[in-house]
């Protein structure tokens, strides 16, 4: 779990960053208290998201970080209505911290993140269906890939 609060302050040091590449570059801030609501929600939604999916890997188990392939398939928990609980959690957390904070910079690297991590679930999911054949074929037919799909 200590990896999923980096992650969450590194979020949202990168979106201070982002306040101060917009004043760099003289963009006008996009900052509005709905939109520290709308962005607390969405860091606040992101950061459970990834601690549920943290919670299943631990009960199977298993590391969130690791440098070796899994070698079970978790579909239970929070798995079992996402395929990609952890890097939605984290486009969350990028994609809050931006409108929180009300940053057009903060707001692209979201856009460019969510870009990165459907390319990586792709490929990603091109080497489960290799690793766990038809078992992971059955949960990615009746499990989306993020949350939206449905």
């Amino acid at each position: 779990m200590p990896f999923n609060l980096l992650l969450f302050a590194g979020c949202g040091g990168i979106a201070l960053s982002a306040v101060q590449a917009d004043a760099q570059l003289g963009l006008a801030s996009l900052a509005h208290p709905a939109g520290m609501a709308i962005g607390a929600l969405l860091v606040a939604l992101g950061l459970r998201l990834r601690l549920l999916a943290t919670i299943a890997y631990y009960q199977h188990e298993l590391v969130v970080v690791r440098l070796r392939p899994q070698q079970r398939l978790v579909t239970s928990g929070v798995f079992a209505h996402l395929r990609n609980p952890l890097l939605q959690g984290w486009w969350m957390l990028q994609a809050g911290w931006g409108v929180a904070f009300g940053t057009s910079s903060g707001l692209l690297l979201a856009l460019a993140l969510g870009i990165v991590l459907d390319f990586w679930v792709k490929w990603e999911e091109l080497t489960l269906a290799a690793k766990f054949g038809d078992e992971y074929v059955a949960y990615r037919a009746r499990t989306p890939r993020w949350g939206w799909q449905r």
